[in-house]
């Protein structure tokens, strides 16, 4: 059974395709790197909150998060919709296609779209413990949700720049992701 939904986001979204010069630049990309993570998890978790969305019959949500489906990654413990191998809590072998939609404020030149697809790949995705090395204890929910384990599993992208018509400052985009998910052995169609 293919999951298909939405993930929205507003804000700046910072170029992570090339190696960020510096302490202060690496640590600003992982921290939007995380921003993107928590706005995401929190549309996840409510996704698989709605009846039937992930079960059937009488068993809950919750239920789900206590039968070994959560990776933990250094201290903190992540859910992905999306499994690769054994580890897939829902589906299995997943197989993500996104259709991404970037909107930019009228003013801003279109920018370096393949750096900010990668961004938000990674915030996609399960992160590794390098990348919450700038992250505490009180910025994390007990599990948090991602879409996949791993960005290999992003099969198919369609991504595109248009106008945000009502931008409050130059950095800031409103990201629309069309998201499907379907096991492998399946066409993405």
């Amino acid at each position: 059974m293919p999951l298909e939904f939405h993930l929205t986001y507003r804000g700046p979204v910072y170029s992570g395709g090339n190696r960020p010069n510096g302490t202060q630049a690496r640590k600003r990309l992982q921290q939007n790197k995380h921003a993107l993570r928590l706005v995401f998890h929190q549309q996840l978790m409510r996704f698989c909150e709605l009846p039937g969305v992930l079960v059937d019959g009488d068993t809950t949500y919750p239920y789900i998060l206590d039968q070994g489906t959560v990776r933990t990654i250094g201290k903190f413990k992540f859910f992905a919709l999306g499994g690769k191998r054994r580890h897939g809590p829902l589906l299995g072998d997943t197989a993500c296609k996104l259709d991404i939609l970037l909107l930019r404020p009228l003013a801003v030149t279109v920018g370096d779209l393949d750096g900010k697809l990668k961004t938000i790949f990674d915030a996609l995705h399960l992160p590794n413990a390098a990348q919450l090395t700038h992250v505490t204890e009180s910025q994390m929910p007990r599990v948090t949700h991602c879409v996949v384990e791993d960005d290999d599993q992003i099969t198919a992208v369609n991504a595109r720049y248009d106008y945000l018509l009502d931008a409050k400052t130059d950095d800031e985009l409103f990201v629309v992701i069309h998201v499907l998910l379907q096991p492998l052995g399946r066409s993405l169609t």
